[in-house]
């Protein structure tokens, strides 16, 4: 699957799932939040890592160390 036909069938789960399409994939995953959602979607769980939307580097690094050790370390193994 090459980048494009990523980008569409992300889009398309999304969108599936009432949440708006992502247009800059970089800048709407850089929170977390968004890989919250689709990690919910494929995994039909409802994982709450307690998120928060924010431009400061240092939220979003907590929020991907939240997904870190709520997802890797708790749930799969």
């Amino acid at each position: 699957m090459d980048k494009d036909e990523l980008k569409k069938f992300v889009n398309k789960m999304l969108t599936k799932k009432g949440l708006a399409p992502v247009t800059k994939f970089a800048n709407d995953f850089a929170d977390g939040i968004l890989f919250q959602h689709v990690f919910n979607i494929l995994f039909d769980e409802q994982i709450d890592c307690k998120l928060k939307p924010s431009e400061l580097i240092e939220d979003r690094m907590l929020n991907w160390n939240r997904i870190n050790s709520i997802i890797c370390f708790n749930y799969l193994q």
